[in-house]
């Protein structure tokens, strides 16, 4: 009788078979789950530097059209009946809001700057053709660019005063702009045809003996960007517009970007006397003073990002600019902007009257 013998894996071999495949699978799918991780960050890093160019190239474009087509003064008639003077771009040392003046030069900074200015949306000058009530109208030498509820400046004497258009009109031989008198939406612009501030002093009309120049400046031109810290997981950077009717002086904010965790901003001054046009000192540590309105020719800006989780394997701190020092360490990607904006609208000259 003849045996038959028979070939195959034993069971110790079978589990040393399977045992040494985890180990590959296992290794596979952590090489895997880097990639992917790796991939995921860099996406992330990736995301953090195409907002900080956005944010960079609109800073850039609104910024620098701060105060174009105004006086070295801004004032208007606030809802209340009396003045009120406004720089054409404040920076504010401390994230407060509301803004909690810091005057104090030197001193570390423990949280973002921020900034509120008057960016004119569109840039329209015409001049006054031959008659001016503050209270009621101007014949203006053209129309083309103004509308209905946009500022409109008058400036007189370097100092430009605010007021809100009712109506642009035209017949074959006048060209008006119309406002109406302080009240309701238009509540800034004066309740009797006095504006000392611009030199009207009587209730008569006027007949400019020289360019009078009027100046849109769009229905919403005063803006603001503050970094919002109020969840400190997910650190916001803030659009604000502020429509200064009926007595309002807070902004309504909107989300511009997330993930931006600090704002720094200095400032370069003209000091000489005369102005010569150029800025010969930087400051970073605090705000811009009322003498230094129509003065700051420059503005710096430091912008850091952060990434939406602390997933990183390498640990890093929030970069020290201007007046802010380090932050501590933890496991956040970054990227950070550095850029400078020139200010060369400022100011032009204003006319005179009788």
């Amino acid at each position: 009788m003849k045996h038959h013998n028979s070939y195959g894996f034993t069971i110790i071999e079978l589990l040393i078979a399977v045992f040494i495949s985890s180990i590959v699978l296992a290794g596979a799918f952590g090489i895997q789950a880097v990639f992917n991780q790796t991939a995921t960050n860099e996406e992330g890093v990736s995301d953090l530097q195409n907002s900080l160019n956005s944010v960079k190239m609109y800073f850039r474009k609104t910024v620098k059209r701060s105060g174009a087509g105004l006086g070295s003064t801004v004032v208007l008639n606030n809802c209340s009946g009396g003045y009120e003077y406004l720089p054409t771009i404040m920076i504010h040392n401390r994230n407060d809001y509301p803004a909690q003046a810091d005057n104090t030069l030197g001193g570390t900074d423990n949280d973002p700057d921020w900034i509120e200015f008057i960016a004119p949306s569109s840039v329209a000058v015409t001049s006054v053709a031959s008659w001016l009530r503050i209270t009621d109208w101007a014949t203006v030498n053209s129309t083309i660019g103004f509308k209905a509820n946009d500022v409109v400046a008058i400036t007189v004497n370097g100092v430009s005063c605010l007021m809100r258009i009712n109506y642009v009109y035209n017949t074959t031989t006048t060209k008006y702009l119309g406002w109406y008198y302080r009240g309701g939406q238009y509540c800034m612009n004066p309740s009797t045809n006095t504006h000392i501030a611009c030199g009207f002093l009587t209730n008569n009309s006027y007949t400019p003996k020289t360019t009078v120049p009027l100046t849109t400046l769009g229905e919403f031109p005063f803006v603001a960007f503050r970094v919002d810290l109020s969840n400190p997981k997910n650190p916001l950077l803030m659009y604000g517009q502020r429509n200064l009717e009926y007595g309002g002086t807070n902004y309504t904010w909107s989300v511009m970007a997330e993930g931006i965790e600090d704002l720094q901003i200095a400032f370069h001054v003209d000091t000489s006397n005369p102005m010569d046009g150029r800025g010969e000192m930087w400051i970073n540590s605090r705000d811009i003073l009322a003498t230094e309105y129509g003065r700051v020719r420059s503005v710096r800006f430091s912008i850091v990002a952060r990434s939406t989780h602390a997933m990183s394997s390498i640990r890093t701190r929030r970069p020290a600019y201007e007046d802010r020092t380090m932050g501590t360490l933890d496991n956040y990607s970054r990227r950070k902007v550095t850029f400078v904006v020139q200010l060369p609208n400022r100011p032009i000259t204003g006319g005179t009257l009788p």
